[in-house]
């Protein structure tokens, strides 16, 4: 599966609510960062319940659809590589970037685990977002 394509699956599988497949493709621990502050998910089951609150937050903001963009992919050295994206709900008021996302990942661009995501989410959407994990 290309990169985008696997993009635009995590976005399908965010929008249906269906937290068990997205959690299936991390390595755990999971350290997340949420606008520099860290955050470690120990089990697929607590990743679940935090993408369950995030999903919740942003369906109150209007969410629709989430969708993602491929922006960038570095070049794979030692089975490691990063993964830079956009990602977009569209909802009533049309679409409205949320965040921004840097994954960390081990294997190739055909078969890769996540083993540390980076967001960087908007102050519009941080504000009406709680970031915590607990």
């Amino acid at each position: 599966m290309s990169l985008q394509a696997s993009i635009a699956t995590i976005a399908v599988h965010f929008s249906l609510g269906q937290y068990d497949q997205l959690a299936a493709r991390y390595t755990y621990p999971l350290p997340l960062y949420l606008n520099d502050e860290p955050q470690v998910f120990a089990t697929p089951q607590a990743f679940q319940s935090f993408l369950e609150r995030l999903h919740k937050q942003l369906t109150g903001d209007g969410l629709q659809q989430l969708e993602g963009n491929l922006v960038s992919v570095e070049l794979t050295r030692c089975q490691r590589f990063r993964v830079w994206a956009d990602w977009t709900i569209r909802g009533a008021n049309g679409h409205q970037t949320v965040m921004q996302s840097i994954s960390f990942n081990s294997g190739s661009h055909k078969e890769r685990r996540t083993e540390m995501i980076q967001f960087v989410v908007t102050p519009a959407i941080a504000a009406k977002v709680e970031l915590n994990a607990a």
